[in-house]
């Protein structure tokens, strides 16, 4: 399996869209991809996923507080909420198919 250097947010506010967390995420280290996970609806369900190149950014975003557009993030290392169904169907489809290729 390919090695990701991943994190899970949760606590996203609906207005955040996958521009705006890479924006805020790319002041710690190049980020390879981040998403907002949107539901059938195309509403925020208020989790994402960011990856980023380097193992050491990883350690750097997860040893701080994070606020982004008033709201504070809830982050943790890999994809800790794939069990909720959002998540899993976008992890599915955008993170794990990925490796696959």
């Amino acid at each position: 399996m390919i090695s990701r250097y991943l994190i899970s947010i949760r606590n996203i506010p609906w207005t955040v869209s996958h521009s705006q967390l890479e924006g805020y995420f790319s002041a710690f280290g190049n980020v390879k991809t981040a998403k907002v996970i949107f539901d059938k609806y195309g509403l925020s369900t208020g989790y994402g996923f960011v990856e980023f190149y380097d193992k050491l950014v990883v350690t750097s975003v997860l040893s701080k507080d994070h606020i982004l557009d008033d709201g504070k993030l809830s982050i943790t290392e890999g994809l800790k909420y794939l069990h909720e169904d959002p998540v899993k169907q976008f992890v599915e489809k955008h993170i794990l198919d990925a490796d696959r290729q």
